[in-house]
């Protein structure tokens, strides 16, 4: 049995390199995965398997074909792109200091950070499935109260979620990682 791959790059060259040799509804599958990453990182083998027209034992066959265990454990990998995607904070001033071959001051801090997350925003459009926000948009208006929940970096988009839906007269609940709660358009 091969290695597996131990990061996604590494997947995605194992996976260029033995298409070829990959039946046809491996290929398919193969194809869906790097086509469609992000929804490989976060549903379930079942789901995905509908979404790519295939069964679940395919998706497991090609991870078996890969040198993984099971699906899991490939679709981990997936799972890792997404963290490792976006660099945090250090490694943002790193690049800056890196490129310019000095410490930036806070204005020029400020502007890579300002940008960087500009490009994140222009990005998201192409990430997100139409029909996954209409759903879930559609359980946010159906929904009685929404609790919202966020830690490290999504703490602050969670925090503003809160804020936004109490501008639209929906009873939202922020749950933070300290364990305190903050109501927001709640009949306490």
């Amino acid at each position: 049995m091969p290695q597996p791959p131990q990061s996604y790059r590494e997947l995605e060259k194992l996976i260029t390199a033995e298409y070829a040799t990959l039946s046809k509804r491996l290929q398919q599958t193969a194809r869906f995965m790097l086509d469609h990453p992000q929804e490989v990182a976060l549903a379930t083998v079942a789901k995905i398997a509908e979404q790519a027209d295939v069964t679940p034992s395919t998706l497991i066959r090609l991870a078996n074909s890969l040198g993984f265990k099971g699906f899991s454990e490939m679709q981990q990998l997936f799972r890792s792109r997404l963290v490792d995607e976006l660099p945090n904070y250090t490694e943002r001033i790193r690049a800056v200091r890196s490129a310019t071959g000095e410490t930036p001051d806070s204005t020029q801090l400020l502007w890579e950070f300002a940008d960087a997350n500009r490009a994140v925003l222009e990005q998201l459009p192409s990430r997100i499935n139409p029909e996954s926000l209409e759903k879930a948009l559609d359980i946010f208006e159906k929904a009685h109260a929404i609790h919202v929940m966020g830690a490290r970096r999504s703490f602050m988009v969670a925090s503003y979620m809160t804020y936004a839906l109490a501008h639209v007269d929906k009873p939202a609940l922020l749950v933070s990682g300290l364990g305190v709660c903050t109501a927001s358009n709640y009949a306490l």
